[in-house]
């Protein structure tokens, strides 16, 4: 090779060399990072267990630590570790065994509640002419009955049941109850069963600690440090779906499960003030403007509609119970006034109203699935039917009704209840408290959500591809198109800043925006992978503190998208306002383009010049 011919080659390897060193150092860099953020901000799996005696808990074989004020935070550093079961174990006892949910992202709190009813697939050998229930119960010598039927004896805190796989004459379609009977009869106790086998299947019921309880104040939990945007805290719970409401104050929030009945007061640091449990239930929370006091409905489903029952109760901030009582129908929605001093449950086809003792004051026709809303002393209530708008007094008076001939989507009231809003598929509506209809527009699309200014002076309202800001006159402000729904919104006491739940049409993920009064957006971040069954946004009066679901996933936040310390909020001007011809600035939400493969471009870049170099000097020499 000649001296020069030897000199380019010597260039190019070194070129190459220069070229790949910073992909390598990229992609080598990624996984430190990433482990290095896990370390200063871990995620935290939450074991609970509500029993304090020297209970262990044990991932796999490993032993984690033990329970302590009915809770175990266990944080995850070690992204390489991975966790599929975990053990409850008392003294030399395994108590109680299941699987582990996804482990916690950075910043996250996975609540890991015990599931008291597990059921189990049937297996490709499995015995096609029995359903198999495996019942666990701490005392042994306890007879089992089903449907008043004796079926076993608790032996080693196990009693398994076999029942006909297929139905035969004389066999009722599906058991019901399971009562557990003393020797010396002088005690029984009795549980609902609302879970069927699979024809070879199992179903195990841990029926240790199945009545309702309360647990008691938990460890305070840490903030998430991260740049902006995203949230101070997230809460993941194993289920499909949550309920969650939040203090007009922002300085508590509520939320509750479906299916396993978990019920959590909470601080805007994500740290508990208490939590409820009973297991196989659904739970809807509200929350007094001041908070209080937060109102549970619980919902029992059965086999049937009819046969399903439910409850509520009234919980003060410190976890004790003021009082509680049976429905005679499944309950499926509930609200407190601001002040406390109502409480309304929508239970069946009526909506029972109560005061603050739980006395019976009233009750509402209703026959759709939307529950009421309230003025802050309990004095209004604002009812959507599905043909119109109806208005009453605190004790179920009927004040007046306006028909509508379409469905009414969302309601909202002002904090006095002197004036308020309501959608329908196609029309945006503000009304007053006297049943005048001020105005009404009409929509090109179908209206999903409204909220009401706490002061009446202004309204947000979403629908499938548009975001609408209107003041009390019915002049719309300004609005944003967006490739997809908008799912639910919420305003703050004086309109200054609105909030917005996104759900595009694509295969990407929901979102969540903080926009100011002129429609400029401050902030967005994602929440949840896919549409959920139920997503709702709400914030505090002032603006300060929001919350949002996605599934069983709870994201909260502060005005500025993240733990900032708050400052005063700014009091809205109305001339600051522009009018919506002049927003040239408001762009629908773009997502991010990916970026260039600059090191590979450049890579390929240099390598073509050397080779042309090289097939140059050939032809020279």
């Amino acid at each position: 090779m000649k001296p020069l011919q030897r000199y380019f080659v010597i260039m190019l390897i070194l070129l190459l060399a220069v070229m790949i060193s910073p992909v390598n150092a990229a992609s080598t860099d990624t996984i430190p990072a990433r482990v290095e953020n896990q370390i200063q901000n871990p995620g935290y799996y939450v074991m609970h267990w509500p029993d304090n005696n020297n209970t262990g808990i044990y991932f796999g074989s490993e032993f984690m630590g033990r329970i302590q004020n009915n809770s175990l935070l266990i944080p995850v550093n070690d992204l390489s570790r991975d966790y599929h079961r975990y053990s409850v174990i008392s003294g030399n006892r395994t108590v109680f065994s299941d699987t582990l949910p996804d482990a916690p992202v950075s910043g996250e709190y996975v609540e890991v509640f015990p599931r008291w009813i597990q059921t189990r697939q049937p297996g490709p050998s499995a015995n096609e002419s029995v359903r198999t229930y495996r019942i666990y119960w701490p005392e042994d010598g306890v007879k089992v009955f089903i449907d008043g039927e004796l079926r076993g004896t608790v032996t080693q805190s196990l009693c398994t049941i076999e029942i006909p796989g297929r139905n035969i004459p004389g066999h009722p379609e599906y058991p019901k109850t399971i009562t557990f009977r003393y020797p010396d009869d002088r005690k029984e106790q009795s549980f609902s069963i609302d879970i069927l086998p699979e024809v070879g299947g199992l179903t195990e019921y841990y029926l240790y600690w199945s009545a309702p309880f309360m647990y008691p104040a938990e460890s305070s939990r840490a903030g998430i440090s991260h740049t902006v945007p995203g949230p101070i805290w997230t809460d993941r719970f194993d289920t499909y779906n949550l309920n969650f409401a939040l203090a007009s104050s922002g300085n508590v929030g509520a939320l509750g499960t479906e299916q396993n009945g978990i019920v959590r007061m909470f601080l805007p640091d994500g740290t508990p003030l208490w939590s409820y449990y009973d297991y196989g239930k659904s739970a809807m929370v509200a929350v007094s403007g001041d908070g209080s006091h937060c109102a549970i409905g619980i919902r029992r489903d059965a086999w049937t509609m009819a046969e399903s029952t439910g409850e509520v109760l009234l919980v003060d901030r410190d976890g004790t119970i003021l009082w509680r009582k049976e429905m005679e129908h499944e309950v499926e929605g509930i609200s407190i006034s601001s002040d406390g001093s109502v409480i309304l449950v929508k239970n069946g086809q009526t909506t029972e109203i109560f005061d603050r003792t739980g006395n019976r004051i009233g009750n509402l026709p209703v026959n759709y699935y939307r529950s009421v809303v309230v003025s802050s002393d309990g004095e209004w209530i604002a009812s959507p039917r599905s043909d119109s708008i109806q208005y009453f007094t605190g004790d179920g008076t009927f004040v007046w009704s306006y028909p509508i001939n379409a469905w009414i989507t969302d309601i909202s009231l002002s904090f006095n209840g002197s004036s308020g809003a309501a959608v329908s598929n196609d029309h945006v509506y503000y009304f007053t408290r006297e049943g005048e209809i001020t105005w009404q527009r009409l929509s090109q699309f179908r209206m999903t959500a409204v909220s009401i200014s706490a002061d009446g002076g202004y309204l947000v309202g979403s629908s499938q591809y548009r975001l609408l800001y209107y003041d009390h006159s019915g002049n719309l402000l300004w609005h944003i198109e967006y490739p997809g729904y908008v799912n639910d919104v919420a305003v703050s006491g004086n309109g200054s800043v609105v909030a917005a739940l996104f759900a595009p049409e694509r295969a990407i993920p929901n979102h969540m925006a903080l926009f100011d009064a002129n429609g400029r957006k401050l902030w967005d971040y994602q929440v949840g992978e896919k549409d959920p069954y139920l997503h709702r946004v709400m914030m505090s009066s002032d603006g300060n503190y929001l919350a949002a679901n996605a599934g069983g996933n709870l994201y909260f936040f502060n005005r500025w998208g993240n733990a900032t310390i708050i400052e005063p909020v700014t009091p809205l001007v109305p001339s600051t306002l522009v009018p919506v011809d002049s927003h040239t600035n408001v762009e629908p939400f773009q997502y991010p383009s990916r970026p260039a493969p600059l090191p590979a471009i450049i890579s390929v870049a240099a390598l073509v010049i050397c080779a042309g170099a090289l097939l140059l000097i050939r032809r020279i020499q």
